[in-house]
């Protein structure tokens, strides 16, 4: 089984979605295996959560010319899971905050 540091650090360094999902699945069997701690899933977790995020981002700005990364992933970071996973509701959701924001933001 893979040392969890190592798991950990490949984690943060992927860059697409199906690897990431993949990375989960080897958690879970780790976890099921009783390799890893309840620490170590918290810690899983929360890198799990920052990789995704940032991956989003990054497919949604590689679509969407002309947004701008760190506002973009401010939205998506509280952004709901069902939305997260369909692109066009999530374009829609990041549109309509930004509408939102240019208002407020004068």
């Amino acid at each position: 089984m893979i040392n969890f540091t190592t798991l950990l650090n490949e984690t943060e360094t992927l860059t697409d979605l199906e690897t990431l999902e993949s990375a989960a699945d080897l958690f879970q069997f780790g976890l099921d295996k009783q390799y890893y701690t309840l620490l170590n899933t918290k810690q899983f977790n929360k890198t799990f959560w920052a990789t995704k995020n940032r991956i989003i981002t990054n497919n949604y700005c590689l679509e969407n010319k002309g947004a701008n990364y760190l506002t973009t992933l401010e939205i998506i970071i509280p952004c709901p899971i069902r939305i997260k996973e369909n692109p066009k509701q999530l374009k829609s959701y990041v549109i309509d905050i930004m509408k939102n924001l240019r208002g407020k933001v004068a």
